[in-house]
């Protein structure tokens, strides 16, 4: 069974795109892969159906790190499904390849940058979540009053208006109602049971 050398390219403008494929080609890739969406939904583009596709000891090449991830997070989740699929990743601008010893010295610095990163992150959350509520600021969803709730189902279980009618008068979400509705229902059932 033949390794497969496959250049992935990502990029915004046509461009772009087309000097990466050009580089790829000098290297002498067997497939270039180009994502042509700017944010796919993950299961659904071109370098998730790659990473899918490739096997023990093929290879994915792209000109820059860049074209991998939006984030280190992004791009050490990627690096983590190659390396459970014995697969090697390589970077030509970075000159990283994940078949050698320095390579695999990059990844590992990346996945700790990845996790200083989130934790970072996390720090910032909960500081910026502690400041809020020392303002008095009240986080997540507002309440809905019992009022307005029961306002809304006694609209609905009339029968004189429609959804939209109770939703802007009521100001409670369609979904907040349907979903009480329904539990009202169930409480009903249990009742009679």
């Amino acid at each position: 069974m033949n390794n497969v050398r496959y250049g992935y390219v990502n990029g915004l403008d046509k461009g772009t795109r087309d000097e990466a494929a050009t580089s790829l080609r000098a290297f002498g890739v067997d497939h270039i892969i180009i994502e042509t969406k700017l944010l796919p939904p993950k299961k659904d583009s071109e370098l998730s159906k790659l990473i899918s596709a490739v096997s023990k000891g093929d290879e994915i090449i792209v000109e820059n790190m860049e074209h991998m991830g939006c984030s280190t997070f992004d791009l050490v989740k990627i690096m983590n499904a190659l390396e459970t699929k014995r697969c090697a990743f390589v970077s030509l601008k970075e000159q990283m390849n994940t078949k050698t010893s320095q390579g695999k010295a990059m990844l590992q610095m990346l996945r700790t940058i990845s996790k200083i990163e989130q934790k970072q992150l996390s720090k910032r959350i909960s500081w910026g979540i502690r400041t809020s509520e020392k303002k008095g600021t009240k986080l997540g969803r507002p309440r809905i009053s019992k009022e307005w709730l029961s306002l809304a189902i006694q609209m609905y279980d009339s029968g004189h208006f429609n959804i939209r009618e109770i939703v802007a008068i009521s100001k409670v979400s369609q979904g907040t109602i349907y979903k009480e509705v329904n539990r009202l229902k169930f409480l009903k059932i249990d009742e009679q049971e």
